[in-house]
């Protein structure tokens, strides 16, 4: 199943923290763009999502978030959660991608691949890598179920 019709189904928590689904704004027409993406790491603790312009810098979404910073992210059982998205310098956006490489072969094929040419490029310095980390919101705190069907009534 394609991800975006997973999210649109409601289904996007099947696909767990592997898939993110990033709604961005356009950088000239200013609407709201969802994209779905390959997440090359998630890191649960300080909420950060990472993801890569698998096609390079010149990828519309891409070149959107660094025009219009602010996104909203639904990923795993997290949806519409407010985000930064912040460029990763090129030396930190090469390690990452070399390390996700190395944690799962097969996102070579699906990500990296299109990014060699960008990776094999060393020695020219390019203003801005093809890898964004999403800053998320820290998450909502929900009223326990108890709380709310049981209201106590108020002391006088």
């Amino acid at each position: 199943m394609a991800p975006r019709l997973a999210y649109r189904l409601g289904l996007g928590w099947l696909l767990g923290h592997r898939v993110v689904l990033l709604e961005h704004r356009g950088r000239t027409t200013g609407r709201p763009v969802r994209t779905a993406l390959h997440v090359v790491r998630w890191d649960a603790a300080a909420r950060h999502v990472l993801v890569a312009a698998g096609s390079g810098p010149g990828t519309d979404w891409y070149r959107n978030v660094l025009a219009h910073p602010l996104v909203r992210v639904t990923i795993g059982r997290e949806r519409n959660v407010l985000g930064c998205a912040v460029p990763l310098p090129d030396d930190e956006a090469r390690t990452e991608l070399e390390r996700a490489r190395a944690r799962r072969p097969g996102f070579a094929g699906r990500v990296a691949r299109p990014l060699r040419p960008w990776l094999a490029r060393r020695s020219q310095p390019t203003p801005h890598s093809p890898a964004v980390v999403i800053d998320l919101a820290p998450p909502r705190r929900r009223t326990p179920r108890s709380h709310r069907l049981h209201r106590r009534p108020l002391a006088a």
